[in-house]
This record gives C-alpha cells, structure tokens and sequence, in this order.
C-alpha cells in the first residue's frame, strides 16, 4: 500500500474533523454473513478459532468502524465523523488477477440528521480524494434506492413481494428472475409438480406446516443449507406456497418497474422521468424526490457539476447494507471503467448491529492501489 498516498487523503478531511480509527483485521464473522450480501460472503476468508467462534479477516472497513461507534459509551447515538486506512481482504475466483488484499482510505460520517449535507460532504471527500491521487477527469456515477424504493411501496402487492423485491434487487439476474416468477407464476420445467406441493402446504395451518418441513429437513441430515437453519427454509417454501396460491403482479406494475430501472442519464432529466413514470401509474414519490432534488442543489452549492454526473436507476454496489443514495467516482482508462471511489448511504444498519434506534450513517471508501496506479504522483 501506498503509505504517502493514505496519510495524504487522509489529511483531506481537515485536523480533528475525523477521527482516526483502526478496526481489528479479525472481525465476528455472522455480522459479514448477515449484512454484507450475496457477493461479500462468498469471498470472506472465514477461520474458526479454538473457543468455536466463528471469524473473518475484515472484507470492508465499515462495519468495523460502526461496530467500534457503537461500543463506545461516549460516542454511540451523538453525531460522529471517523477517518481510517487498511486493508481489506476478498476471495477472488481462480485465475482472476484481482488482488485479494485491497488497500483503502475510508471516511465515515454517523448521527447527522441533515442527509443531504452529509451525502455532499462524504461525496465531495471521495472526488478530492481522487483528485488528489492525481485523477482530474473521472465519472461520477449516481444511484437512490429511494426512487425505486418508493415505487415499490406504492404498487400494489403483498407486503412480502416488496421485500424480497428490495432484497434481491442487488443481485441483477435474480431480481429479474423473481419479477418474472410473480409475474408470469412457475416456468420451470417441473413447475406443475412444486406448484401442487405449494398449494398443498398453503392449505395446512403454517406453524404445523412448518414443524412438518423443518423435522423433514432433520430427518434427512440437512441441519443447514447454504448458511440457512431448517427454520429459514421451511419459512421460504411457506412464503412460496402463499405466492403460488396469489394473484400474479399486475402487468402494469411490473411494466412500472421495468420503466424506473431502465432510466439513466443526467440527475434532473433522470430525476423528471421518473416522476413521469410513477405519475402515469398514479404514484406518488415526492418524498424521495425531495431528498433527490435537495441533494442535487447542495452538490450544486458545493462547487459540483451536476450535469456531468451520470445517474442509473439499476445502479447498485456490491454492499447490500445500502439504504439510500449511492456513487462511485469512475476513471476510465484503455474503454475500461475503473472504480476508485464509492460509497453511499446505510441508515438501518447501525440499528443491525445492535443500536436503540435508527442511526443516520454515510460513508466511503477510495481504492488506494488503483489510484496510485492510474494516478500522476509519485507515491512510493
């Protein structure tokens, strides 16, 4: 890692604004396993130790800094910044030539209740950070979980499609996959044999149902699958005998998702499709509009060229911890994208990691490695 480079973005934030953390590189790691995502845990470096507890060499950096905010007495609810530099480490697949041990500089800001000012400050953070490891011509590309969020709550549809629609949206093929599934029912080859178990589960009372799966599930010697209990997957086939037994997703609803997740373009224009599209079916998503729109004026303020930014409805980074708004900072080098920077908003998961109530928290982190090698300086 480039030491220079680390202490001089980390000097970005001005003396005392931030305050210097350096979480542990071994981390608890249900936490990773429980709030990371699909695509973080697959690639934790995962260890037991001899007392049984299960553990990981940290993957990220920022729930480590949200666990050490909220173990200390002193610090927990108030309003709090934190600067760090490490490592992180990730599983890559054979032959991949991504390093496994990525290096960053990362600044988190927890407990601030002016969203839109912390989003530019954490924002503007990262593009300086860029610029000053000699980067002055990268992308910034934008997403909101709360535009699509929004849309999603004001169509019609059991409660339980919204969340699984909102889970699975940062897994690209599956979130297609389930949009098609509630649409359209069961096109699997043995669609007809699971729709019949469905249907016959759905008639049973659903804790005896479930008690029925779970010692099925024992019996067989299945005490977890892919990280789930019995319980978990017995509660999966239940929901999913409540779906085949539903009323398929409108095909207006579907076509007003479809319509959201392919707008892309400048913030405003983006911004203003969007509410065309909710408007035609008859939604109302001002209150994410709002938190848009004010973001948007206080980059502005800031000094940022919002027109040059590129916003995606389908934008989603690989932490499924994310909440809000969302960036990466991109240089572009040979027609490829290389990401320096990204970041976002996380409000729920402070409260994930044990506190009282929901924690306004945003952050980033800058790829050190990368942006010393696309970089003009000399870092050494």
């Amino acid at each position: 890692m480039s030491r220079a480079l680390s202490e001089r973005l980390i000097g970005i934030a001005g003396a005392g604004a931030y305050v210097r953390v350096d979480p542990p590189v071994l981390q608890p790691a249900d936490v990773f396993l429980d709030l990371s995502g699909e695509d973080i845990r697959r690639r934790l470096f995962l260890l037991d130790d001899t007392g049984g507890e299960r553990l990981c060499l940290r993957p990220d950096l920022t729930i480590p800094t949200a666990l050490a905010y909220l173990g200390d007495a002193d610090r927990a609810g108030l309003p709090a910044r934190f600067a760090y530099a490490g490592k992180v480490f990730r599983q890559q697949l054979a032959g991949s030539t991504r390093p496994r041990e990525i290096a960053q500089v990362g600044f988190e800001c927890f407990g601030e209740v002016d969203a839109a000012s912390a989003d530019v400050e954490i924002l503007g953070l990262a593009v300086e950070g860029v610029r000053a490891g000699g980067v002055a011509d990268a992308r910034l590309d934008l997403g909101d979980l709360g535009l699509l969020h929004g849309v999603i709550d004001g169509l019609d549809m059991p409660e339980r499609w919204r969340a699984a629609l909102k889970r699975t949206f940062w897994q690209g093929g599956k979130f297609r996959a389930l949009l098609d599934r509630l649409a359209d029912g069961d096109t699997a080859p043995n669609a007809a044999d699971r729709r019949a178990f469905l249907a016959a589960l759905s008639r049973l009372d659903r804790d005896a149902a479930q008690s029925m799966i779970e010692g099925v599930l024992e019996l067989a010697g299945i005490p977890q699958t892919g990280g789930r209990t019995p319980g978990e997957i017995a509660r999966r086939f239940l929901d999913q005998a409540a779906d085949a037994t539903a009323e398929p997703l409108d095909a207006r609803a579907r076509a007003t998702i479809e319509a959201v997740l392919e707008v892309d373009g400048a913030p405003r224009p983006a911004l203003d499709r969007v509410l065309e599209i909710a408007r035609g079916a008859a939604l109302s998503i001002d209150a994410a509009a709002d938190a848009f729109t004010r973001r948007l004026d206080r980059m502005e303020a800031a000094g940022l060229d919002t027109a040059s930014m590129r916003f995606s409805a389908d934008f989603g980074r690989r932490l499924e911890y994310y909440t809000g708004f969302m960036f990466e900072v991109v240089a572009v080098r040979g027609g490829e994208d290389v990401a320096l920077a990204g970041g976002g908003r996380y409000d729920r998961l402070l409260r994930e990691l044990g506190a009282e109530v929901e924690t306004p928290a945003v952050g980033c982190a800058i790829r050190i490695d990368d942006l010393a090698r696309l970089g003009q300086g000399d870092w050494a």
